[in-house]
């Protein structure tokens, strides 16, 4: 397998070949999902979802402290009080001018929150672009079934409440789009056989 993986490294048929490999190894299906459940705690929880929400509210912390030091001049006095050191105010004014500092918290408030937006925007249209679990197509199909052979209104409503739920079990699983994603990686990691998950 190690000889497989050197020399096919960029090969299409490589997942195939080590999956099929690990089926004369195969593993208990307990030991699967702790695996899965481990790499999926680890690789999503705490390396992708953990650092994303520290980021987040580690920018809009900063956000705010700058917005109060622009804007609120009792705050940016505390600028000066550093524990130890006397500052006159002729000082302060040969090292920094206070307007000076005032607008250079304004200009950093703006470029933060705007590295803010944008990233809000990538990620919201990263999740919008991704596919939607099959469970909703399949309630939507299963709803509508037999809809053909039933009279004109009850056609109708069985029509319009799959569409209900397709739409609320799609908004449903845009906004819990952590928990959809990491569902779908513990079965995928936790499955026999990967590819027909794929």
């Amino acid at each position: 397998l190690e000889c497989f993986k050197e020399n096919l490294s960029r090969d299409v048929l490589l997942p195939w070949i080590i999956e099929t490999f690990g089926t004369f190894y195969s593993r208990s299906e307990t030991s699967r999902k702790v695996v899965a459940a481990i790499t999926v705690f680890l690789e999503l929880v705490v390396f992708s979802y953990m650092t994303f929400v520290y980021d987040y509210y580690s920018d809009i912390s900063l956000l705010y402290q700058y917005r109060k030091f622009y804007d609120n001049d009792d705050a940016n006095s505390t600028l000066w009080q550093c524990p130890g050191v006397d500052f006159s105010s002729e000082c302060e004014e040969v090292i920094v001018p206070p307007e000076e500092i005032k607008n250079n918290f304004y200009v950093s408030f703006w470029i933060t929150l705007g590295t803010i937006i944008v990233s809000t925007i990538i990620y919201c249209y990263i999740v919008l672009k991704h596919s939607t679990p099959k469970c909703i197509s399949v309630a939507w199909y299963k709803i509508r079934e037999g809809h053909e052979r039933t009279g004109r209104l009850r056609a109708m409503a069985k029509k319009s409440l799959a569409n209900v739920v397709y739409v609320l079990g799609y908004v449903a699983c845009k906004i819990l789009w952590p928990c959809v994603h990491i569902v779908r990686k513990f079965r995928y990691y936790s499955a026999e056989k990967r590819s027909d998950l794929k």
